[in-house]
């Protein structure tokens, strides 16, 4: 079964009040939901909080849910805007209040299942990588997310960030040819 016609009977199930289908759902998707959500919003915490959110809301209104560009787009998409909004509320609290800013954390990518890296081991791999990822600028750091952790297409991260095909595909080489630089030292 393909993961199209596998999402679509998911979503049937979930319409029809099925938990088992709706835990499927989630476990698939909440990790690297949350990655995405914290490559926006800077935190963990608050990464942790808009998934959450975006999920009970997907149960809550599941008679009526219909992802119509797939459950993949569908949910990187609404953990987008939940992520844009809650930082958006966060800067309107912060200067109300007259707070100051936390230092800025660092961004938190996922490690894709496969990056080809043989040469150390995978707890050095991903770490190198992490901290590779960490210095490609933001959009290039959420098109490898969404593609490694998202395991989505090029038409669906272009719909989940809201850009074209091609900008996608610009920033997927230009991201991949970064990291290639930035690890050749590493890993001849």
């Amino acid at each position: 079964m393909s993961a199209d016609a596998d999402d679509s009977a998911l979503v049937t199930r979930v319409r029809a009040g099925d938990a088992a289908a709706f835990q499927e759902i989630f476990e698939r998707y909440v990790t690297p939901l949350a990655g995405f959500a914290e490559s926006i919003t800077g935190s963990a915490d608050v990464a942790h909080d808009v998934v959450h959110d975006v999920l009970l809301r997907v149960w809550v209104n599941r008679a009526t849910w219909n992802p119509e560009h797939g459950v993949a787009a569908y949910l990187f998409t609404a953990v987008r805007n939940v992520a844009r909004t809650a930082l958006r509320d966060a800067a309107t609290s912060s200067r109300s209040l007259a707070a100051f800013s936390p230092a800025d954390e660092p961004i938190a990518m996922a490690t894709p299942a496969d990056d080809g890296l043989t040469a150390a081991s995978a707890a050095e791999r991903a770490t190198l990588l992490h901290a590779a990822l960490a210095r490609l600028d933001v959009r290039r750091q959420q098109v490898l997310l969404l593609r490694w952790g998202g395991g989505m297409r090029t038409r669906e991260i272009a719909a989940v960030l809201g850009m074209s095909v091609r900008a996608v595909e610009n920033l997927h080489l230009r991201a991949m040819a970064e990291l290639r630089t930035l690890l050749r030292d590493r890993f001849p």
